[in-house]
């Protein structure tokens, strides 16, 4: 058999919403968040639309000349993104007032602060940095395109345009609502989670929300593993996570329709190996090993040593957070990286 661990929710009970649009809705509850849907396996997109007209960036977010913005709703909600050479950065909105555009804090800071070498939000001065934003998401009004979706939280629908051939009362449609399909840690890193074999399994729809916090997705390099924000903060997001570990083994395993990274492994961990498994359709990165403050340690406990990544099919990561990597590691040593 092929066991499935997943984190979805199956959407049913669709009625068309709005003729007009072809606009189907059904009901999720109100308090279900998710950055991803899938229809018939297939991921579909959260609403977008372009840099709004006669956008200037101001100490708190934007003015704008689009009169249209201030009428939209769940304003804090939506998500200004922008490409940034090898960053992608996302910023969530506070509120729309009239031409002014408020966004949240720290996620604005932490953005506009972005480190040498830098390209903070809304641009350093080089040429392709010219437009504010690259586009806007997570908009009701914006919904338009076959394949779109939005979630309207606080009144708990989902709502989708399907794609040519979908049928909305036999399409197998999934919204992932969990974050961690494992979450596995050793006690402290003298006695470390162990000897543990995961084989033939299917990891498959798992959701990230911290983009959608206040803290949004400052990318500083590498996408989710290093974000600009305080130390204390989390740093990385594995849907499957092993911290303080020591000889698990992954071998023969898919990992496909998740939020964040595929795999991360950080923070002192020995002889683990990640062999012949399949990862595919993932937001973030394919495979983390290795904490972002492990160069700075004399404790043998707390290294990153001897893994072995092997024979691994990585395919579509970065499909939401375009600058995350197939496999990253940091402060490793005696690695074995091969033929992936």
């Amino acid at each position: 058999q092929t066991p499935i661990i997943s984190g979805g929710m199956t959407v049913t009970g669709w009625s068309l919403f709005d003729s007009t649009k072809n606009i189907y809705r059904a009901s999720v509850g109100t308090g279900i968040n998710s950055r991803q849907f899938y229809v018939n396996g297939v991921r579909a997109a959260r609403t977008r639309g372009p840099s709004p007209a006669g956008l200037t960036k101001t100490s708190a977010g934007f003015t704008t000349t689009d009169s249209t913005m201030q009428s939209w709703r769940n304003q804090s909600d939506i998500e200004f993104v922008e490409r940034s050479t090898w960053k992608h950065l996302r910023c969530p909105v506070s509120s729309i007032v009239g031409s002014n555009i408020t966004m949240q804090t720290p996620a604005w800071t932490n953005e506009a602060t972005s480190p040498n070498p830098g390209h903070p939000f809304n641009g350093n001065g080089l040429k392709e940095m010219d437009a504010p934003i690259t586009w806007v998401e997570n908009v009701y009004e914006l919904l338009a395109d076959p394949g779109q979706w939005y979630l309207d939280r606080s009144a708990g629908y989902i709502y989708y345009i399907p794609r040519f051939g979908e049928n909305m009362t036999t399409a197998t449609a999934v919204l992932p609502i969990v974050e961690k399909l494992i979450d596995a840690s050793g006690g402290s890193p003298s006695t470390p989670i162990h000897n543990i074999v995961f084989s033939g399994i299917t990891f498959e729809y798992a959701t990230w929300l911290w983009p959608s916090s206040s803290q949004g997705y400052a990318d500083n390099q590498a996408g989710i593993l290093w974000q600009n924000v305080p130390a204390t903060a989390v740093k990385a997001m594995g849907n499957i996570s092993f911290q303080t570990s020591k000889s698990i083994q992954l071998t023969g395993n898919t990992f496909t329709h998740l939020g964040g990274a595929a795999l991360d492994f950080a923070n002192g961990v020995h002889n683990n190996t990640i062999q012949g498994n399949v990862i595919r359709d993932i937001s973030g990165g394919g495979i983390s090993l290795g904490g972002v403050f492990d160069y700075n340690t004399t404790d043998p406990n707390q290294m990153t040593d001897s893994n072995v990544i092997k024979d691994n099919y990585i395919a579509r990561i970065g499909t939401e957070y375009e600058d995350a990597v197939g496999i990253w590691v940091g402060y490793s040593q005696k690695i074995v990286i091969q033929y992936n």
